[in-house]
């Protein structure tokens, strides 16, 4: 009984699963690893919320009295978003250009092996190759953890460096180049981690000079991964002598202090 419930669900994960993956690992994009337990929760909610919202639409159009539908919606609703915000950056699984071409390599391997046999179902096929994509990454090695990476813009500088706990990253006025970094880190810099060394956790960051951009990009990768020390300078820039630079840059450092509490981030200042 709950085979033949789970059969379907697992299917259709798993063909989601094997169709999306090399476009994920292409982008930086990383899985995650409550997809599939998500995916079975959330097809039965689905499905009460359709049917619930269809017929309020139908008794609200028939002036049916539906309060009792409109509080269970309400209900469902709440429940689904409560779920979600559970989410921990730590069910993020990045997974490195490397480890994604041995395991196509090793993918390639079991598809040659089971057409030999030819008594490989597709459902065990499908199913075994969707886990070995989820548990993979978990005990590969990082083969490019001995690599340096440099950033540049204009004349700020990024420098990358994997460690056995992260990545270190050493900035030189590169956030500040940037008049919205946020996007940047999100879009190019996350991704690039993930491409390049199989992880987004960060070690350690170091700022050479704050600024109101830098502390806002600091505070942004808190939020987005997991940092577990930022070592910033003490003191405001000579650079912020007008009031309202010197009122933002506070502003900006109390943020990052917030941010760094609530994450568990250990903030230094040198």
């Amino acid at each position: 009984m709950i085979w033949r419930y789970l059969r379907p669900l697992l299917l259709i994960q798993a063909i989601a699963t094997l169709t999306s993956f090399p476009f994920l690992v292409i982008w930086g994009l990383p899985l995650s690893r409550m997809t599939i337990i998500g995916n079975i929760i959330f097809a039965p909610v689905l499905t009460l919320f359709l049917i619930n919202s269809t017929l309020i639409f139908f008794t609200q159009l028939l002036s049916i009295p539906n309060q009792a539908l409109c509080w269970s919606l309400e209900k469902i609703s709440t429940l689904w978003l409560q779920t979600l915000s559970m989410g921990q950056k730590t069910w993020l699984m990045p997974v490195s250009l490397w480890s994604a071409g041995l395991l196509a390599v090793i993918i390639g391997i079991f598809i040659v092996l089971a057409f030999k046999q030819k008594k490989v179902q597709i459902t065990t096929f499908l199913l075994l190759t969707t886990f070995s994509i989820y548990l993979f990454p978990a005990w590969t090695l990082d083969i490019a953890s001995d690599d340096l990476v440099r950033v540049h813009k204009d004349k700020g500088t990024l420098t990358i460096k994997p460690s056995q706990n992260g990545i270190r990253i050493y900035e030189s006025f590169f956030f500040s180049k940037y008049p919205q970094a946020e996007k940047m880190i999100c879009f190019e810099l996350k991704p690039l981690l993930a491409r390049k060394f199989g992880t987004t956790t960060i070690d350690s960051i170091k700022i050479k000079s704050a600024s109101i951009r830098t502390l806002q990009a600091c505070t942004f990768l808190c939020q987005l991964c997991i940092v577990k020390k930022i070592t910033i300078p003490k003191g405001m820039p000579i650079t912020y002598k007008d009031k309202k630079q010197q009122q933002s840059f506070q502003q900006s450092l109390d943020e990052l202090e917030k941010t760094a509490k609530q994450y568990a981030t250990h903030l230094k200042k040198r």
